[in-house]
């Protein structure tokens, strides 16, 4: 009798076991269905008044480059920079042996004392001459000297006043020198003629320079200049839009808006094109001659478009397309895929032209990777975070 209960007992236990287990796979079930319902992010389609945009591609190039040389001849004596250094307008690249040029500019500044002495010895002398000629020229006009004491009297007048004027050119000369040996010295120092950067540094102590020799090549820093390669067809569009873009660097993946723009008026007559220079601030340094930048210039009127957000487009075996989110009347919103003809891209958007694809309607920037058309999705709107459907689903309940 015990047997029999204990083995009904077991039974009962078995039969709850089994059906606590039914429960939760049919409850596990339900919830691994909620859970497969894709989250995705939205915001409403915007439509605004653009101008269509080509892509151009260019390289950046220093705004200044320069093969700094020596402009004296000597052995260099100390060099004060490194390659990559950056450096500062006027500061010290190279010094020269300057010992001659400083022994000829003191000899030079003590002719220049020797002349001032002998200008004034010569003003003396001139004064000299002046008296005794008005002197002899009274005493010849009262008969008490002669004419030929009078003759005298005027040639050394005029020969003091040759000797003072020669003793005046003297000293321009020997101050015109000084001047120069001055210079020289100067230039014994080489120095950066901007602010920039050491490209390469071309000479070592001990070496001798001649005029001309080539101590470093420096880029300028602080601004940079865009090549950009720009077809005919848009000079007229280029011209009346003017800076009304931005150039895109690769190597930094950032944008940079320009501060003066220059068009080159010369066509290049094999691959019709021209070119337009872009002069971006570089003040942080990141941005190196040589490097590939591209820009969207303005190709065209003004016109609507229908402003897509990057994030938003699917490409996939060269086509593209987007997916809106609509309300079907069901408890959750569904996907609808539509394909898009882009006209242009600009500032992190792509645009198209109005028709499928209207102002207002929802579309899908986020989560959008994995999703398959029709399918229903819990969509957020971006810039509330409030739930799609449910705000949806209230307004149908109220209409």
């Amino acid at each position: 009798m015990k047997t029999n209960k204990l083995i009904l007992t077991k039974r009962i236990a078995f039969a709850n076991i089994s059906l606590f287990g039914v429960l939760f796979l049919i409850i596990g079930s339900n919830l691994h269905a909620f859970d497969m319902t894709p989250t995705v992010r939205v915001e409403p389609v915007e439509v605004e008044v653009d101008h269509a945009t080509q892509r151009v591609i260019g390289t950046l190039r220093a705004v200044s480059r320069a093969d700094v040389a020596s402009q004296e001849s000597g052995a260099v004596i100390e060099v004060m920079i490194d390659e990559g250094q950056t450096v500062k307008a006027n500061q010290p690249l190279a010094r020269l042996d300057a010992r001659r040029i400083e022994a000829q500019l003191k000899g030079a500044k003590a002719a220049l004392v020797t002349a001032k002495s002998l200008i004034k010895q010569r003003k003396v002398e001139v004064d000299r001459a002046k008296k005794d000629m008005a002197m002899h020229d009274r005493l010849l006009k009262n008969e008490a000297s002669s004419e030929s004491e009078f003759l005298d009297a005027e040639r050394d007048l005029l020969v003091a006043e040759t000797q003072y004027e020669s003793a005046n050119n003297t000293l321009i000369e020997i101050q015109s020198n000084i001047d120069l040996l001055e210079v020289r010295l100067a230039d014994s120092t080489i120095v950066a003629p901007f602010d920039g950067q050491v490209v390469a540094s071309h000479v070592e102590p001990g070496e001798w320079l001649a005029p001309g020799t080539v101590v470093a090549t420096l880029i300028s820093s602080g601004k940079i200049e865009a090549w950009l390669t720009v077809p005919e067809r848009l000079a007229g569009s280029v011209k009346r839009h003017g800076p009304d873009f931005t150039v895109r660097v690769r190597a930094v993946d950032e944008e940079f808006k320009p501060i003066n723009t220059e068009i080159i008026p010369e066509i290049d007559m094999r691959a019709r094109t021209f070119n337009v220079i872009v002069t971006i601030d570089n003040k942080s340094g990141v941005l190196n001659p040589g490097m590939s930048v591209t820009a969207d210039l303005p190709a065209g009127e003004s016109q609507e478009y229908v402003a897509l957000p990057r994030d938003a487009l699917i490409r996939a075996n060269g086509d593209t397309y987007v997916f809106i989110v609509k309300n079907t009347g069901e408890a959750l919103p569904v996907a609808e895929q539509l394909p898009v003809e882009i006209a242009f891209e600009h500032n992190g958007q792509a645009f198209v032209l109005p028709g499928a694809i209207q102002e207002g309607d929802m579309i899908v920037i986020e989560g959008n990777e994995r999703l398959m058309p029709g399918a229903s999705v819990n969509a957020i709107i971006d810039s509330s975070g409030a739930a799609f459907a449910q705000k949806e689903t209230a307004e149908t309940a109220g209409s």
